[in-house]
């Protein structure tokens, strides 16, 4: 037999205690590493949370249901910029964000049940000289705002007022069944509602039946918004189109002053708008008005810029109320 002494002995322990694994303080901690966490965030509120196996496929919650959305998968990021595939797992503790998109056919569907008859084609004839010299035609489109025994619709300034070198204009209201009426741009106390400075005009019809008003919303959208195009883009009426507001910023048309002057920011958007949509309705998913189409391009569909409702309560205000 050896013997030891009992500092040898005091010196084996030592070795045996301060060789075992990782010490841990927080007493869930070995837990919490070998099953992290993972919390799945809707709308900036806890939706699911749960432990998971690191490197596993993750087993999704319930998928969200929300009337008039749909949902489009998790993220990693708030922004919404990193898709997250579930089968991947995860290696530590980890947040994820449900992305929720608009239900593009439910919408549709309230679309053209409540807003169809709110939604006009405007068709203008010029004449110079008088009104049986030969002249110019152009189509629009336009808002119904108020209804009743006249009927208030608003458009743009380019699209009503008469363009240089013409002396007469005529305006005639096509609605959602067809039916054409006489319009006359709408006036209080002899001032037009025709107003370059924001590319808006307000036309008034007498006699027309079976519409309806186009609520108004109260505050612009926010970038990031879906948004939906309504009008006439090459004289086909009731086109609808969806996408998101960009940004706010100037842009400036090249046309005469006396037919758009805009010095303010406009809501710039990827609904897409072509020629004739010009007075057409951007409309949000609450499908309450949120702005007035006025640029895009001409002859193919495109990004197009609106005038933002606040500068249209500013022109209603100034002009019609």
């Amino acid at each position: 037999s050896v013997e030891m002494k009992e500092a040898d002995i005091d010196s084996i322990l030592d070795l045996t205690l301060t060789g075992s694994a990782k010490s841990y303080d927080n007493p869930n901690a070995l837990a919490t590493e070998s099953r992290p966490r993972v919390k799945f965030m809707l709308d900036g509120e806890v939706w699911s949370e749960c432990a998971v196996t690191k490197g596993t496929p993750i087993m999704a919650p319930d998928v969200p249901r929300i009337k008039g959305e749909v949902f489009a998968g998790w993220y990693a990021d708030e922004e919404l910029d990193e898709p997250f595939e579930l089968t991947d797992g995860v290696s530590g503790a980890t947040t994820l964000y449900a992305k929720i998109i608009p239900d593009v056919a439910e919408l549709t569907n309230r679309i053209t049940t409540t807003l169809a008859s709110s939604m006009v084609t405007i068709h203008a004839e010029y004449k110079k000289l008088s009104p049986f010299s030969p002249g110019a035609t152009s189509t629009s489109s336009g808002i119904i705002i108020k209804t009743g025994a006249q009927t208030l619709i608003l458009t743009c300034c380019h699209s009503v007022q008469i363009p240089s070198g013409y002396t007469y204009a005529s305006f005639e209201v096509e609605d959602y069944l067809g039916n054409r009426y006489t319009a006359t741009p709408y006036s209080v106390d002899g001032v037009k509602a025709i107003a370059p400075e924001y590319d808006l005009a307000c036309l008034v019809v007498s006699g027309m039946e079976g519409v309806s008003e186009v609520p108004l919303a109260d505050r612009n959208a926010d970038v990031g918004d879906t948004v939906i195009a309504l009008g006439s883009p090459g004289g086909q009426q009731n086109a609808i189109s969806f996408g998101e507001i960009k940004k706010y910023s100037l842009v400036k048309i090249d046309i005469e002053e006396e037919m758009s002057n805009v010095t303010f920011p406009t809501a710039y958007h990827t609904a897409p708008i072509k020629g004739g949509s010009s007075g057409g309705a951007l409309i949000s998913c609450e499908l309450e008005l949120v702005g007035v189409n006025y640029a895009g391009l001409d002859d193919e569909f495109g990004n197009g810029y609106a005038v933002p409702i606040q500068k249209v309560l500013e022109f209603l205000e100034e002009y019609v109320y």
